[in-house]
């Protein structure tokens, strides 16, 4: 680009009211990152081009819904969660991909979120690498004894305790009470030994 230096003399008190006077002359367009200078422009109907807008304008915008290919780089916030970030630095969030870290993924895109840093990309992994999440690790191995001593102490009480065993009502459980089951005394009593 050629680039000339406007020595042209201006009277104002300020370089913004410099600039807008100088571009009013000579029916220049102001290109700015100064955000206030921006307003102050459109305010006196000088033609003005905001650099970050622009560079907004400029993002790549991905719709729910659409397919990306993105590198996960490092695991998220939340558990099972992957990060990744697109070619303009858009980070993208995938759901249970944390065992992916490291490798190119193909993700659906879920929503898009507009935050004071820019935008944020919630995703979840395209079918193929879906179908490959690792099962969840179970919590306990060993066999677990359903017959305890509530249990017994529940059988022992003979069909006297079947006078639990009706439909549970919400006449004393607050304004929301729950549906109608049908639970015996030896499930309530595994579910709450001292009861």
């Amino acid at each position: 680009l050629d680039v000339t230096i406007d020595e042209t003399p201006i009277s104002a008190k300020s370089v913004d009211q410099m600039l807008l006077e100088l571009a009013r002359r000579t029916g220049s367009v102001i290109v700015t990152t100064d955000s206030g200078l921006a307003r102050v422009s459109g305010i006196h109907d000088v033609p003005v081009l905001n650099i970050h807008e622009l560079a907004d304008a400029c993002k790549p915008i991905a719709g729910s819904g659409e397919e990306l290919k993105i590198e996960l780089v490092k695991q998220g916030e939340q558990e099972g969660q992957a990060v990744g970030y697109l070619e303009d630095g858009t980070m993208v969030v995938v759901n249970d991909a944390s065992h992916l870290v490291g490798q190119k993924v193909d993700v659906d895109v879920e929503s898009v979120i507009q935050t004071t840093a820019g935008r944020m990309v919630f995703a979840k992994l395209a079918h193929g690498f879906a179908e490959n999440i690792p099962p969840e690790p179970t919590q306990s191995q060993e066999p677990v004894d359903t017959a305890d001593e509530s249990d017994v102490d529940a059988e022992e009480a003979g069909p006297e305790s079947d006078s639990d065993a009706g439909p549970i009502t919400g006449d004393d459980s607050g304004p929301f009470p729950p549906k109608s089951h049908q639970f015996k005394a030896k499930t309530a009593a595994r579910r709450n030994p001292r009861r």
